[in-house]
């Protein structure tokens, strides 16, 4: 079954081009150290901000504090009555977890969203490269966390320049890629190099996306294989180059997130940029922000970021990033907008009811000129959290086991791909 991106006579009709527009959302002094960022799909925000775990209404900016006290520690508990040494990384898993790489704690942390509860995952206060299982094992300064919608957790190990798998269910750690030893050579599991890994995401499609700040490249990581390429960016380019792939060039790129629509973007720390990546083309270009640092609103690239940080892509389709050096989280809106009610060789596909409790319907008007099809089912934060294959006109999803908020539905036939989204209320 071959896939296609989107039948490019449709885009030219359909597409919107917008202008990037670049606001503050929370400003100084809220922050002490604006680090990781990650939504979920009730429209609230996540920081991970020096020892604490900072929790943001996206729409009015209004902050709590989820969990962590003001001392540095590694206990488990209820809300500040838990204690983090350095928060970097933080994501959601779309279950109503957050999950934490306590960098100096070396260990990773899990946040119950509804209660604030704290607990450990993996890894101990002592540092190494230990594989094993829940505090068995060791991690060296982990940065940043992805979770791949099927029970996995991906974690850069920073200083020991490895990608780490965390099988949630047990706490089994296991390494996917890399060795101690830094270096930037692509090949297969320990037979690859990383130089201090930083930002991971998931594009729900099998891969992961790795940022390298001290090699200025964006890696690629087949999970199933654990095969790692370099997909932009290079070695001898530190410099913000916009281009294909390694043509392309980056100055320190920390964060990145996948949008569940085809894209990449990147938090390039020290350009003190956005910018996007087309995940299909490997297509770099930057949407905002300059080279000159600054604290500046506005459009595009007349925006000024000061090392920013982390990015993530909400239910809305728009982007926060932690702004580290202005203490800030800002937000691009503007960004194209996925395409909806769309057709495939005069098919129209329909899902209903719509909201819905999250029992729906799918219906394909001209079933006979497809034969069989696949849906894959997104989250806002691009983790596919559901995979089936139908062979008739009509059939039933049931995602009621999901949370309240929008899902991505992709109908993928011989013919093309349809984006369509579905909204969970119950």
């Amino acid at each position: 079954m071959k896939k296609y991106s989107i039948l490019i006579a449709l885009l030219i009709n359909i597409m919107q081009v917008n202008a990037q527009v670049v606001s503050t959302l929370t400003a100084s002094p809220s922050f002490i150290n604006p680090l990781g960022i990650t939504a979920d799909v009730s429209g609230y925000l996540y920081v991970a901000d020096y020892q604490k775990i900072k929790k943001i209404n996206s729409s009015t900016g209004a902050i709590s504090i989820l969990a962590g006290a003001n001392s540095v520690g590694s206990n488990n508990g209820t809300g500040t009555a838990a204690s983090f040494n350095t928060v970097e990384g933080i994501t959601y898993d779309s279950l109503g977890n957050l999950y934490v790489a306590d960098h100096y704690n070396n260990m990773i942390r899990k946040v119950v969203i509804s209660s604030g509860v704290v607990t450990t995952v993996a890894g101990s206060t002592t540092s190494g490269l230990v594989n094993g299982v829940g505090t068995a094992a060791k991690f060296n300064g982990p940065i940043a966390v992805a979770c791949d919608g099927k029970g996995n957790l991906f974690v850069t190990d920073g200083y020991n320049n490895v990608i780490r798998k965390i099988v949630l269910s047990n706490g089994a750690v296991s390494t996917l890629a890399g060795s101690s030893t830094a270096g930037s050579m692509n090949g297969t599991g320990t037979a690859a190099q990383f130089n201090t890994p930083d930002g991971i995401t998931c594009d729900g499609n099998g891969n992961l996306y790795v940022t390298e700040k001290f090699n200025h490249q964006i890696r690629k990581i087949e999970i199933s294989t654990g095969v790692v390429t370099t997909f932009a960016g290079s070695l001898s380019n530190d410099a913000s180059i916009d281009g294909i792939g390694t043509s392309a060039g980056f100055i320190n790129p920390y964060g990145i997130c996948y949008d569940g629509k085809g894209s990449l973007y990147v938090a390039d720390d020290s350009s003190n940029q956005v910018r996007k990546i087309d995940i299909s083309t490997g297509n770099v270009t930057t949407i905002a922000g300059s080279t000159t640092p600054g604290n500046v609103n506005g459009l595009g690239t007349a925006a000024r970021f000061k090392q920013p940080y982390a990015i993530i892509c909400d239910i809305h389709g728009d982007l926060f990033i932690t702004d580290n050096g202005n203490y800030e989280v800002r937000k691009i809106t503007g960004l194209p907008t996925s395409i909806e009610n769309i057709f495939l060789s005069n098919n129209e596909i329909k899902l209903f009811p719509n909201p819905t409790n999250g029992l729906f319907n799918l219906s394909i008007s001209q079933f006979d000129n497809l034969k069989m099809y696949s849906i894959e089912v997104y989250n806002t934060i691009g983790d596919c959290v559901r995979r089936q294959n139908a062979a008739s006109a009509n059939c039933q999803i049931d995602l009621r086991s999901l949370e309240n908020g929008i899902y991505n539905i992709s109908v993928i036939s011989n013919e093309g791909m349809v984006n369509k989204r579905v909204i969970i209320t119950k």
